[in-house]
């Protein structure tokens, strides 16, 4: 009996030895992402292995802004799963965790991509332009490495000259907003509007550096992007290009003939001889007769006059699109329309002028309860709840594609969500707080990199909520602006 006892603690002993090891062998648990390295608007696919079977997994990820994400995934009957993320955007490293509270695992991705354009609004790509040359557009950079000074602007004018300085204005994105950007103008002539909280990084009233010609053209203008002074890399992170003519060097000649005819005066000479002889016997007269008479001729006179007028503006408006278009009298007398100014908030053809603001009632906000806010539930699970509601907001009123701002007050914890335009999903985004001393509230860019023309519109899909406070109800607030 004693013995059969030993063999049977043995036995248990070995058994539950053998299953320690093969539990630590089997339940190896590992997590990795299906790249290294992520671009703007790319989700991340974490997949884990060696989990407990049937658990749900608590996922934590830290963000390159030290901002931390806390969410849930479940394991399959062999222990793995695959969770799905929308990057912040923000340059640097994620660090992913997951835990079935017995086994865990971590790995990094990191996304450190930017991305640089730059577009000429004036003059338009093929035109014909008065010969004081005005070149101005818009820049923007994602993911931006360095400082917000650090960007700067230069152009190529296509007859081997060049200004490597500009007036500029640079704006920073406000903080937390996905991903970081830096977003400025550019323009020949000076920049109005230019913000005090901005002074420190604009160069808007460096002067006045218009272009004049010495021929005709065509000539190719570039602009081009640099992330340091230029010349700097002679590539440019960016450029763009217009081809041109100057529309004022070719006046039109009128010429005028004059006929004029000069009489002239008919002379008849004559000159008459007599010889007399008185010889004895003989008388001779001889009598000599010349004439000249003058042929009158015509003499035509040839005049060249050139007209030549004052090159200037004329006090006459008219819209073209959101544009605001002025008369201007060439040298040549004739007179054409060009663009005057563009009009952000669009252009008002009653009055020929640009508006001064957006639209009151351009955006609609339709929750897709016919409610009027997110409905969270006070329900949780590990904090985080799904809202019963979506909400889409379309652009109604402005004909100037609009950049969608929102921001959250009052909600107990982390929002967030992922927008969608059309059949683009974004990602998910976090729902930052409102600020009224930040621009636009302090809110999120839930269209970028896209925009919203007319009638279009963004819906916040699947919005989520991480519990931090008791619950409360929350609201979102709205601001737009033109691209």
């Amino acid at each position: 009996m004693k013995k059969n006892l030993i063999k049977n603690i043995s036995l248990i002993t070995f058994l539950f030895l053998f299953i320690s090891i093969f539990s630590r062998c089997v339940f190896a648990a590992s997590i990795s992402t299906d790249k290294p390295d992520y671009s703007p608007g790319e989700i991340v696919r974490i997949t884990g292995t060696g989990f407990l079977p049937y658990k749900l997994i608590w996922m934590t990820i830290v963000t390159p802004s030290g901002y931390v994400l806390n969410d849930v995934s479940r394991t399959n009957y062999l222990g793995t799963f695959v969770y799905r993320y929308g990057p912040d955007l923000f340059s640097g490293t994620y660090y992913v965790t997951a835990t079935d509270f017995k086994n865990s695992a971590s790995t990094t991705f990191t996304d450190v991509v930017p991305a640089y354009s730059v577009f000429i609004v004036q003059p338009a790509n093929n035109t014909a332009v008065p010969n004081s040359v005005r070149v101005r557009g818009y820049w923007n950079v994602t993911n931006p490495p360095g400082q917000v000074s650090d960007y700067n602007v230069q152009i190529l004018w296509g007859d081997g000259t060049k200004n490597d300085t500009v007036n500029i204005n640079r704006t920073a994105s406000t903080s937390g907003s996905n991903p970081p950007e830096i977003r400025g103008t550019f323009d020949t002539q000076p920049i109005s509007g230019c913000t005090a909280a901005d002074n420190a990084t604009d160069d808007c009233n460096l002067g006045n550096f218009n272009h004049t010609y010495t021929g005709c053209g065509p000539f190719v203008i570039t602009v081009k992007l640099y992330h340091a002074e230029p010349p700097g890399n002679e590539a440019g992170d960016s450029q763009a290009t217009v081809n041109i003519s100057i529309a004022s060097c070719q006046p039109t000649t009128t010429t005028t003939t004059t006929s004029t005819t000069i009489p002239t005066t008919t002379t008849s000479t004559s000159s008459t001889t007599t010889s007399t002889t008185i010889p004895t016997t003989t008388t001779s007269t001889t009598v000599s007769t010349t004439t000249s008479t003058t042929i009158p001729t015509t003499t035509t006179i040839s005049t060249t006059t050139t007209i030549v007028c004052d090159e200037k503006w004329l006090e006459n408006y008219k819209c073209v699109g959101d544009w605001l278009d002025m008369q201007w009298q060439r040298s040549s007398c004739y007179i054409v329309w060009e663009n005057w100014q563009y009009c952000q908030y669009g252009c008002e053809n009653i009055t020929g002028k640009c508006r001064n603001n957006l639209p009151s009632d351009a955006l609609q906000i339709n929750y897709s309860d016919g409610g009027s806010y997110l409905k969270f539930s006070s329900y949780k699970l590990f904090n985080i709840t799904y809202a019963d509601n979506n909400v889409k907001i379309t652009n109604n009123g402005s004909s100037i594609p609009i950049f969608l701002y929102v921001c959250g007050e009052n909600f107990p914890g982390i929002v967030s969500f992922i927008p969608q335009i059309g059949t683009i999903f974004l990602g998910w985004k976090y729902l930052p707080v409102c600020d009224s001393s930040q621009p636009h509230y302090n809110g999120l860019d839930t269209t970028y990199p896209y925009s919203l023309g007319l009638n279009k519109g963004v819906t916040l899909y699947i919005p989520k909520i991480y519990y931090t406070q008791p619950w409360s109800q929350g609201t979102l607030h709205f601001e737009y602006d033109t691209v």
